[in-house]
């Protein structure tokens, strides 16, 4: 509903809200441009399909936030040590029943140029601890909406896009895992 008093649209295919309404067992990764992906996600994303994010523990840090954060699940995660993150992030994703995933942002924050940014290994080291497929989503447009250093969004149209799932090569680095993940979100958000 904030989108729509926004004026702003989403679209997404109706194969894609199909793909997503039959997901399981899967880790959603989506590309960062704006603060309005996540509220785009939310709502084109069916209702079949449950989702929570992973955030930064200091999001949590104002009591409003933390109210909503911790009533829609978010998944906290202190940044200050990377094996206590991956552990907690780990152990969250094991504990989901199969059709819920978790969303992360492998660029761990918003972009600041044209292109996607460099890529974390978080969401490939979750999937191949707990054995979950990586469902990649680019969203395209938002940062035009509303640009970073902005408060107040403009009407138009977002577009996201729901990639087959993404398995991690086990034979493989983690690296080259990520690097292969970035070229399948690559590819797509160039064809824009």
């Amino acid at each position: 509903r904030l989108l729509w008093l926004l004026s702003i649209r989403v679209e997404m295919s109706d194969q894609n809200r199909q793909d997503l309404s039959e997901d399981a067992d899967s880790i959603i990764v989506i590309n960062h441009r704006s603060h309005l992906d996540g509220f785009t996600l939310m709502d084109v994303v069916p209702d079949q399909k449950w989702f929570t994010f992973a955030a930064k523990k200091e999001l949590c840090d104002a009591a409003l936030l933390r109210t909503g954060f911790t009533g829609a699940g978010l998944i906290e995660i202190d940044r200050k040590s990377g094996k206590v993150a991956m552990d907690t992030l780990s152990k969250a994703v094991q504990d989901m029943p199969a059709r819920r995933s978790v969303v992360l942002f492998p660029e761990g924050t918003r972009t600041k140029t044209e292109t996607l940014g460099q890529f974390k290994a978080g969401a490939v080291v979750v999937a191949r601890d707990t054995g979950r497929t990586i469902r990649p989503i680019v969203i395209l447009d938002s940062d035009r909406l509303l640009p970073r250093g902005k408060f107040f969004p403009k009407s138009g149209t977002i577009r996201i896009e729901a990639l087959a799932p993404f398995v991690c090569d086990l034979s493989a680095s983690v690296d080259d895992d990520v690097t292969r993940l970035r070229a399948a979100m690559m590819d797509a958000f160039e064809r824009k």
